[in-house]
């Protein structure tokens, strides 16, 4: 029976008749009702009602559900799920068919069974077709995946596959070093392309041949037979040969289409086969001269071939080979020692001549070539290379003696041990093919090139660079550094999603002189790298002075030279401008993200600052009929305002807006002879939003602020035409600020804190007109006042997605306002002598500010800090506005501002409120 298996259940009434069947109830006859809906939690239950229902064909796997009977999907049965976690973290058995359709490759479940899983990916993904297990090795069944799809088995210990694969380009095996095998051929008949191997013991037998092979990571590869390959790719790899002839008799070993070698292999060869290879006599080799070195180390004559391919040898040049026994020590039978003159007839070394392996240029196999020379002590090993020659210097150099590049590019492809200078002339070039070529030489001098080719290359010793040094993606560390002027340090790197992969220049002592660095991005590079690109480390001490070889641009940015704060090293940020060439510090540069949280920093300060006149007014209301004083207001307050400010060095600009919404009322008052006292609760919301650019780097940032406030305020207004007014609040301050540099992460962090302000003032009546009545018409009034605000909110610290510390100095200052207000009150004719109160108020204000305190951010990284500063000491105010009674008891007002100070600080705003007295 071919069943639709979708877990949330099938229908009822089916359901119903399989458990009428089974004698199962749960509860009354409605029961399939309620199994309908609950069929996961049923099943977990009554795994033999979840078998039954599974074979008729009602439950079954639905998208995201999780199965929970014995995740068994019986033979006949069909199962899909769009998700990798579809059954949860349960073994599952698979007897019938398991289509997976989701984007992700892995697989995590213990998977058993001889079923078949079929994995596709949904219409429209562009992700890389494939399927990873982690917990497969019993499944005995099949696998079945689209074309161009990778499957990837990753195991601990030995692994026997169980399983068959179809449609797939190629299998992949990750292992820890145990044993992968295969039970017969069909089983990756299926597979395109062939087998990649990581880290595992396979034998290349009639099963893979055929196929093609890729191995590295420590994979050993035992050849006990004659097998015609597709294709070898080998990195880091022992290749073990067993049971084969030496040259003359049928070639043994490995046929390919298709050889290409990388890295450095070991050859294993038994005892059959050294009992066989004939030693030479060594005649001629007695008068060899320091030149001959070049030569004598490569042999076209192989003793025994072991790999052979017609198409040619590919891969690196750099890649060698390595010969030991089956218990891994190095074959020394037939070795033979003689001495290597220099071009004065003087002895500076001895040659080692014996078994190796070596590559023809279609072969690879066993020779007898130089191995091995020791430099003698304070002798010095002088080789040059030939143009259109193989440079490549294979014997291994050992000995206490020096060794000099006279000209020519040499390749040093042993794994040196000798301790000497390396001395590189110019016109000469010393590539190094892995991380002992320069062996441990106890120092280096440079007037040619060294070429790293992602090496990791040490000199225990000083450096002394008149040349060029090719990193590259390697890392060359020495224990001192001399540049001259016009020498060359060389560094790749790759930069992508803001991250940076690239070449390490280290120096572990002292580093000095003069260089130029040399940064080569690599195809793909085109994001700001904003943790820098680290490309010199510097020890304790040093004065080394880099500079830009030239300006270096990738996509839309370029990359600017960065000097630690300590002097310990040199790294490369993104910024929209050219930089040149010359470096600056870490705490020179301000970038537009610190600036964005001290200019916030600065809002948080001064978004619900305002005085008495903003809400209540300074004098009470007297009602103009009545002449009665009104005992309580209530108060609506909108305004905005739009600002722009230079920090302290100059570097960024800030511009935005914010809009503050406050409201509160009156909960208590009370009048006396001399004036009238309320106290109140007010509220407030505000919203900004910030561009902060960098006129340095071309880089911005956004910044926006939500936040809102609760307090209480306390007020005196005066009775009569003259008298003191003063007001006092205190507040909760809540703020969440945001900043987004340029192609960054959004950084979310809160800012909050107690505030109190003061404020004091006196009213004089300057003048007054009477009207021809007598009543009063206009006044004219000034008030000079005095306003304290002390912000105690404070922000968070934070640390960014980019290890970026961030620390902002901004509470506990104050902000101290003097100023005068003067306005012209215009009054209505009535019949009590109250009746003629305001009714109209034209004023103006001018106020003086000074801020106790900066405004900081500090940013923090390994590299050193960089302080941005908003310092608004000092600026003016202006206000011009208007109030009036438009209706019985409710005024409306409304003023336009003006605002500026030093560091290009100016802000433009309005404010608009409403007041209702009763």
């Amino acid at each position: 029976m071919n069943a639709e298996f979708k877990i949330v259940c099938g229908d009822a009434e089916k359901i119903s008749r399989v458990l009428d069947k089974m004698m199962c109830r749960h509860g009354k006859r409605s029961s399939a009702g309620f199994i309908s809906q609950h069929a996961n939690k049923f099943a977990a239950r009554f795994t033999g009602v979840a078998a039954a229902l599974l074979a008729a064909g009602l439950l079954g796997a639905a998208p995201h559900a999780v199965l929970a009977a014995d995740r068994t999907i019986v033979a006949g049965s069909t199962a899909s799920i769009d998700h990798e976690d579809a059954f949860g973290t349960d073994a599952l058995r698979l007897d019938g068919t398991l289509i997976a359709t989701y984007a992700s490759d892995e697989f995590n479940n213990v998977l058993t069974g001889n079923g078949t899983f079929i994995k596709k990916t949904p219409a429209g993904d562009s992700s890389i077709p494939g399927l990873t297990l982690t917990n497969a090795e019993a499944f005995q069944g099949t696998f079945e995946l689209e074309n161009d799809s990778v499957i990837t088995f990753r195991v601990d210990g030995d692994f026997s596959m169980a399983s068959t694969i179809k449609g797939a380009t190629s299998l992949l095996v990750v292992g820890t070093g145990g044993k992968f095998s295969l039970k017969s051929a069909d089983q990756i008949a299926g597979i395109s392309r062939g087998i990649d191997i990581y880290d595992m013991k396979f034998t290349v037998d009639e099963k893979a041949a055929g196929k093609s092979l890729l191995t590295d990571d420590g994979t050993v590869l035992k050849v006990n037979g004659q097998y015609k390959l597709k294709d070898l790719a080998i990195r880091d790899t022992t290749l073990h040969f067993t049971g084969l002839e030496a040259s003359g008799s049928t070639i043994p070993g490995l046929t390919v289409d298709r050889f290409r070698p990388n890295g450095m292999n070991r050859i294993v060869i038994d005892d059959a086969l050294l009992s066989k290879l004939a030693v030479p006599d060594g005649s001629g080799k007695e008068r060899l001269t320091a030149q001959d070195v070049l030569t004598e180390d490569q042999s076209t004559d192989l003793k025994a071939v072991l790999i052979r391919t017609d198409s040619g040898i590919k891969g690196s040049q750099n890649a060698g080979f390595t010969l030991t026994d089956e218990n891994g020590n190095e074959i020394t039978q037939g070795n033979k020692t003689f001495g290597i003159s220099d071009k004065s007839g003087v002895k500076v070394a001895d040659g080692t001549y014996g078994y190796s392996g070596s590559m023809t240029e279609n072969e690879v196999g066993i020779s007898w070539l130089l191995r091995e020379v020791s430099i003698l002590e304070g002798k010095t090993l002088e080789l040059s290379g030939k143009a259109r020659a193989d440079n490549t210097l294979s014997a291994k150099l050992t000995g206490s003696g020096n060794f000099t590049a006279s000209s020519g590019a040499i390749t040093l492809a042993a794994e040196n041990d000798y301790t000497g200078v390396t001395t590189v002339n110019a016109g000469a070039e010393i590539i190094a093919a892995n991380d002992k070529s320069l062996g441990r030489t106890s120092g280096l001098k440079n007037r040619g090139i060294v070429t790293l080719d992602g090496q990791k290359i040490a000199v225990d010793g000083r450096t002394e660079n008149s040349g060029t040094i090719n990193v590259g993606m390697g890392t060359f560390t020495t224990t001192s550094y001399t540049g001259t002027a016009g020498s060359v340090i060389a560094v790749d790197a790759l930069v992508s999603e803001n991250a940076a992969t690239s070449g390490k220049f280290v120096v572990t002592g002292a580093a000095s002189g003069r260089s130029r660095l040399n940064l080569n991005l690599l195809d793909g590079s085109l994001d700001r790298a904003v943790a820098g690109i680290d490309v010199i480390q510097l020890g304790e001490g040093s004065t080394l002075e880099l500079e830009l070889s030239e300006s270096v641009k990738a996509g839309d940015y370029y990359y600017r030279l960065m000097k630690t704060d300590d002097g310990s090293g040199y790294y490369l940020v993104g910024s929209l401008t050219d930089g040149g060439t010359t470096a600056m510090t870490t705490s020179e540069l301000m970038t537009p993200e610190n600036g964005s949280r001290a200019a916030l920093a600065f809002m948080n300060q001064r978004t619900f600052d305002f005085g008495l006149n903003t809400h209540i007014g300074e004098k009470p209301y007297v009602d103009l009929l009545t002449g009665e004083r009104k005992t309580t207001t209530l108060w609506l307050v909108q305004s905005g305002s739009w600002s722009r400010m230079d920090d302290a060095s100059g570097q960024l600009k800030n511009k935005g807006h914010m809009f503050t919404t406050n409201l509160g009322g009156d909960i208590l008052a009370w009048n006396t002879a001399n004036g009238r006292a309320s106290v109140g609760f007010l509220g407030g919301w505000a919203d900004g939003s910030y561009d902060v650019d960098s006129n340095v780097t071309g880089l911005k940032a956004d910044a926006d602020m939500r936040g809102w406030s609760l307090g209480a305020y306390a007020a005196w207004q005066p009775a009569g035409e003259s008298g003191l007014f003063a007001n006092a609040q205190i507040r909760w301050n809540d703020f969440t600020n945001e900043v987004k540099g340029q192609d960054l992460a959004k950084e979310k962090y809160h800012a909050r804190g107690i505030s109190l302000g003061m404020e004091a003032g006196w009213n004089q009546r300057l003048w007054t007109k009477a009207a021809s009545d007598g009543g009063r018409r206009t006044v004219w009034d000034a008030a000079p006042f005095g306003r304290v605000a002390w912000s105690g909110v404070s922000a968070d610290d934070h640390t960014d997605a980019y290890g970026h510390r961030f620390s902002v100095e901004d509470d506990g200052s104050a902000a101290i306002t003097l100023g005068v207000r003067t306005s012209f009150a215009f009054g209505v004719k009535g019949e009590k002598p109250h009746a003629a109160e305001q009714l109209v108020r034209v004023y103006a204000e001018g106020a003086w500010v000074h801020n106790t305190g900066t405004f900081e951010s500090t940013v923090v990284s390994r590299k050193g800090s960089s302080r941005a500063e908003f310092g608004i000491d000092d600026y003016g105010q202006f206000r011009l506005g208007a109030e009036g009674e438009f209706a019985k008891n409710f005024f409306l007002r409304g003023d336009v501002s003006h605002e500026a100070g030093r560091e290009s600080y100016s802000s433009t705003g309005f404010t608009i409120g409403a007041k209702y007295v009763f």
